[in-house]
């Protein structure tokens, strides 16, 4: 699979590749042919394209050096959309995104498994990882999180950090079809 890009069952666009510059040079070399997007897919096909400047974008820093990626800064945007301030995040692993009340013990049955097993997988294997996910405000509202993580290597090309850069929007969905206790 070419940059280890896969489509799952809702039809939003996963991407996980080593290295999205030695991607697009490969595509260059390969006569240049643009990728056309799915139909229904919110997010470009192309990695330089993920950022909209218009649009503010929250950032995670997690330390890939220490068991289950704790994060260890969030900006204020991601304060602002999420609900939750820094000291309450800090020490954590981003998951709890997932849980639509944060004293829940697992994700919500809507957060697509397809997604975070393919975030876990670049994760694991130090890639970069592009993709929808949906998450959860503090106060349980649901969003749907453009995410994009990048993992930092130091001069050995060790991964020491993972930079998350977020773009949030409302998610449109009915929560009330749901019927499983403790979310």
């Amino acid at each position: 699979m070419k940059g280890q890009e896969a489509v799952h069952g809702s039809g939003k666009r996963l991407k996980c590749a080593k290295n999205v510059e030695q991607e697009q040079e490969n595509e260059e070399e390969e006569g240049g042919e643009e990728e056309e997007e799915e139909e229904g897919s919110e997010l470009p096909s192309k990695p330089g394209n993920f950022y909209y400047p218009m649009v503010p974008s929250a950032f995670v820093v997690s330390d890939a050096l220490e068991p289950d990626f704790p994060i260890i800064y969030v900006n204020t945007v991601f304060e602002n959309f999420t609900g939750y301030r820094a000291d309450e995040v800090l020490g954590r692993n981003c998951r709890f995104l997932q849980y639509r009340d944060p004293r829940a013990q697992r994700r919500h049955p809507l957060v697509d498994p397809v997604v975070v097993s393919e975030i876990r997988r670049c994760l694991e294997e130090g890639f970069e990882f592009q993709g929808e996910l949906l998450n959860f405000r503090k106060d349980g509202t649901p969003l749907v999180n453009r995410l994009r993580l990048a993992p930092i290597h130091d001069d050995d090309g060790t991964v020491t950090h993972i930079i998350g850069i977020q773009v949030f929007s409302e998610a449109n969905i009915d929560l009330s079809r749901v019927s499983v206790s403790g979310f």
